[in-house]
């Protein structure tokens, strides 16, 4: 994983109380903090007033995106 890395919540994040408002929304690494701390920016999290969306997460809290592709026929 690196800088500019689209991420969502892998199935360990999803279980974790502390993780609930990033449930089901895609966000952005923006920092690395060691080789396994990565900080992220989520989009769609209102209300923030420190550092919006901002926050450290353990690699196996996160997952790469799976973008999907429509499938030409």
């Amino acid at each position: 994983m690196k800088v500019g890395d689209l991420v969502e919540l892998s199935q360990y994040g999803k279980q974790l109380q502390c993780r609930w408002r990033e449930r089901n929304l895609i966000g952005i690494v923006v920092a690395m903090h060691g080789p396994l701390v990565y900080s992220v920016q989520w989009n769609g999290l209102p209300n923030q007033k420190i550092r919006p969306g901002l926050w450290r997460y353990d690699r196996r809290e996160l997952k790469f995106v799976k973008l999907k592709t429509k499938k030409e026929n």
